[in-house]
């Protein structure tokens, strides 16, 4: 077995479990080790059995970035600010990690999202062949997402044109502050803030809202289990400073965002669920 902790260094709570789950790990001759969050860089190593996060939903979209496609068990427990995608936390965290390793808990598999990006001066005819043949064109333009892929407006803040596209349709184009793509778990976060519905995780399908749109018809939009959602960037003088959030981070290009195209992962995210933590209890307590 292989265990890595995943934790919130700024949290002296978490860093006490951190600890007191090492010292159980080792006792039991289990191969562990621990880092903290912003220390994470690259992809994890195909050989880990558990990842255990200490620390917010945020420190779990990090663990998740770094599992990515690896389909690693994560289990969430709540050392952070907002704990929604995580387990509460709980006076024993040495039996919850001895429960998931013994298999004791249920196991959530969560649809992420892969993002395509193509930029300006890109090969357009390229781009639309490698992205039809489920390729990544640019391991540097492509990106992971468990909540969602947001291209908004950039620093200027003036609104951007948008058109929709699902499965190569266009659909709609909107003038607003952006677009929003979310998975279901995403649902409940940027995606809740900008009026979409909430979805049951267990739905694995995406969901695309605009965001404060310049429109009294433009409506969030809810795709199928293999839909691909593709948004184009119109030009204006606004176009060039559009910008790409994944789960909230930033990702930075030479040159302006064009396209973006996002569809379901190849692997879920395995998301570990304790018992009295099921998704409709949470949301109850969370957001009414």
């Amino acid at each position: 077995m292989n265990v890595l902790t995943i934790y919130n260094r700024s949290n002296a709570d978490a860093v006490v479990a951190m600890t007191q789950i090492a010292a159980y790990l080792t006792s039991q001759e289990i191969t562990n080790d621990a880092i903290d969050a912003l220390d994470l860089k690259g992809s994890a190593p195909n050989n880990l059995d558990l990842i255990v996060v200490l620390g917010g939903d945020g420190t779990v979209l990090h663990a998740a970035r770094y599992a990515q496609y690896t389909r690693t068990p994560i289990l969430g427990m709540n050392y952070g600010h907002l704990g929604f995608i995580v387990n509460g936390r709980e006076e024993n965290v040495v039996a919850a990690v001895a429960d998931a390793l013994a298999g004791e808990v249920t196991q959530e598999a969560r649809t992420n999202l892969h993002v395509d990006v193509c930029c300006e001066g890109d090969n357009q005819n390229e781009f639309e062949t490698m992205v039809s043949k489920f390729q990544a064109p640019d391991d540097h333009r492509t990106f992971f997402a468990l909540n969602e892929a947001a291209l908004t407006h950039g620093d200027s803040g003036r609104v951007v044109d948008l058109q929709l596209h699902i499965n190569g349709k266009p659909m709609t184009e909107v003038t607003g502050d952006g677009y929003v793509i979310a998975s279901a778990t995403g649902s409940t976060a940027y995606a809740l803030s900008a009026g979409g519905p909430v979805i049951s995780p267990d739905f694995k399908g995406l969901e695309a809202i605009p965001l404060a749109p310049h429109s009294l018809r433009t409506r969030a939009l809810v795709t199928g289990f293999n839909d691909v959602v593709e948004l184009r960037v119109m030009n204006s003088p606004a176009a060039q400073q559009a910008a790409l959030f994944c789960d909230g981070v930033e990702a930075q290009f030479g040159a302006p965002v064009s396209r973006i195209v996002v569809r379901r992962g190849a692997e879920p995210t395995i998301l570990l669920r304790r018992p009295g933590n099921d998704f409709y209890t949470r949301a109850q307590h969370t957001f009414l």
